[in-house]
Parts: structure tokens; sequence; C-alpha cells
């Protein structure tokens, strides 16, 4: 688990896991609470330093932010690193059961997947994440002094509450990171070994609860191209918000389903491709992805 102790962080040996916490949900868990207190670290800088509504204050609270930042370098690799090696291992385990249906060869080639230039670059993404959530409440705090010294009607009493808040805001987006960088994470890694024995396609799985969202929904159960991300919400006409694999978006509970044994698969199915979802027969299907999927 990862702590704050007296204002200094470090890495504690992991606690035994409960039977009811599903390793992912441990993982999202730990980094939540650690990014937590560096929302409650800017929450105290904030009310230490911005305690008077004055553009010296502001500056005041900004530089102590900055100062922040650049202290939490070192220590965001270090649980950067941790987060990643715990997803790392889970994946790995993960494709434990998969392995075993797997002829040797193909054991070989996803035990040699290349996925260290993937993890250097989750690595660099979340140090970078980290890092910048007293920058980014560093900008929060000079965006409504400058309201204020513009003159555009706002009261300063409204806009010192909003500083105030800004806190909570920051707290909110650390739960964002764990949540999503976690999912984002795994889904990378499940990308990169299924494709390293030529797994080229997943399906789209949900939580298969109520409060999925309907783009993904509409989702659960397509086959996907690892290649050609989908964009769930253009597919029903909803606020688009970019091409993206399951669990690769915010606040996304979903995760893929590789395919790597195809006599397993019933069709028709399901497939996304060219920017739209069609049920197609094995022969079909065969013609987009090729005459190894026929039989």
């Amino acid at each position: 688990m990862l702590t704050l102790v007296n204002s200094i962080y470090t890495v504690d040996a992991p606690k035994e896991k409960k039977e009811n916490v599903t390793p992912t949900r441990s993982i999202v868990r730990d980094y939540t609470q650690v990014l937590e207190s560096v929302a409650e670290e800017v929450e105290k800088i904030i009310k230490r330093y911005f305690n008077r509504f004055t553009s010296k204050a502001a500056a005041r609270a900004v530089q102590y932010l900055g100062k922040y930042s650049s202290r939490l370098r070192e220590w965001a690799q270090k649980i950067a690193f941790v987060v990643v090696s715990n997803i790392d291992k889970e994946s790995r385990g993960r494709w434990s059961s998969i392995l075993e249906r797997m002829p040797p060869t193909m054991r070989g080639q996803i035990n040699q997947a290349s996925i260290r230039p993937l993890i250097e670059q989750f690595l660099r993404d979340n140090v970078e994440l980290i890092t910048s959530m007293p920058l980014q409440a560093a900008e929060r705090v000079q965006d409504l002094v400058l309201v204020e010294a513009l003159g555009k009607g706002a009261r300063s009493v409204d806009l010192e509450e909003e500083i105030m808040r800004i806190g909570d805001i920051t707290r909110n987006r650390a739960k964002l990171i764990a949540r999503t960088e976690v999912s984002r994470m795994t889904t990378g890694l499940t990308m990169a070994r299924a494709k390293s024995v030529g797994s080229n396609w997943y399906i789209w799985r949900t939580a298969g609860d109520a409060i999925v969202r309907d783009s993904h929904k509409n989702l659960e159960g397509v086959l996907v191209n690892w290649d050609e991300p989908p964009s769930p919400e253009k597919l029903i006409g909803q606020k688009v918000y970019g091409n993206y694999h399951a669990a690769c978006t915010f606040n996304c509970r979903c995760h893929p389903e590789p395919v790597v044994d195809w006599k397993e698969m019933r069709f028709p199915v399901k497939v996304y491709s060219h920017g739209m979802i069609r049920r197609m027969s094995r022969e079909e299907f065969s013609l987009i992805a090729g005459e190894i999927y026929k039989g």
C-alpha cells in the first residue's frame, strides 16, 4: 500500500488481499489514496498562503504550488513504478490460463513480448499527471484572480470561495486519474501481449450493470481489431470523445477479451469495422480478417 507519513511519501509492503477485492480494484484503491494525499497537500498550501484575496497572496500560493510540484517528481517516479509493476504482474497472471490453451511456440512468443517501451511510456505519462496536479491548481488560482482584476462582475468573496474549493476539485481529479490510468495501462499491456502472438481481435466486454453508459453497452460482445479502435459515442450519435479501446477513456469499467482460439467463436458475430457495427458470418468475417479465421 502507498501511504503519506508526516508529508514524506513512502512505499509500504502490500497488505493481504481480501477475498472480495479483485487485484484491479486493489491497485485503483491504493493509487487513489496516494493521489488524494497530493490533493490534500495542494489544499493545505492554498489555505496556508492564500489567506486573503490579493494578487500578492495568489502569487505566493502559486509559487509554493510550483515548488511542491518540483519536489514531487522523484516520489512520483517511485509511485508510478510501483503502480505499473503491479499492473504488469496482474496482466501476466491473467494470461496464465490463456497460455495453457496455446502451443509451446506461442507461449514463448508472449513471454518475450516487447512491452518495455509501453511500460516506459506509462511511467512517463503518470509522472507528468502526478506532478501536474499542483500546477493545475496554481493555474486555477491565477485564472480566478485574473477574473477579479479584470472586474468581470464576480465578487471577491465568491472568487475566494472558488479558490478554497480547488482542493476538492484536485481530489476529484485524483480519483479520475487513478481509475482511468489503471484501466488504460491494463488494456495497453493486454494489447501488447495479444498482438505478440498474432491475436489481433478482441471482444468488447462491459461491466454488465445498470450504470454502463449507452455507448459502451452498444459495443458489448462486439469484435474489435486492435488496429482500429472505435468511437463508441459516434456510433450512437452522442458527443464524441475520440476513438479508443475498451477501458481507455475516463471512468470506463469495460475490458477487452482477446480472441486466441477462433474455434471457440460462434458465428455469426457482431464486428466493428470501418466505422460501423454489423453482424457477419464466418465467411464474411474471413474477408476482412484473413483466411486463417475460416476454420
